[in-house]
């Protein structure tokens, strides 16, 4: 099993085709996230996956669980799912679940 490791960096686009430059493969593309994040998954040369994040915005609790109903979001979520899953389990593409709000 690998490490699963997430770090926040100034710009996670750049930080991720660095890391490319060097080895690592994309996971999961670069994308928005609900809660004001922008972050994508890159595996390095040894196996280890890497959550790459920058902050692009600040997000209250209730408008990110609101934005999780949006396309762009929804469809983020369920992508770092579905190749987070892929990648662990060694199959050609992963599962995902619809995100739960915690007091629902």
């Amino acid at each position: 099993m690998p490490s699963l490791l997430r770090v926040y960096v100034p710009d996670a686009d750049a930080a991720m085709a660095t890391a490319v430059t060097h080895g690592a493969q994309v996971i999961t593309e670069a994308a928005d996230s609900a809660w004001g994040d922008r972050d994508g998954r890159v595996q390095d040369p040894f196996g280890d996956i890497w959550w790459v994040m920058s902050r692009v915005e600040d997000i209250a609790p209730d408008r990110a669980w609101q934005r999780m109903s949006e396309p762009k979001y929804a469809d983020a979520m369920r992508m770092a799912q579905e190749t987070l899953d892929a990648a662990l389990s060694g199959q050609a593409s992963g599962v995902a679940s619809v995100p739960q709000h915690p007091t629902k």
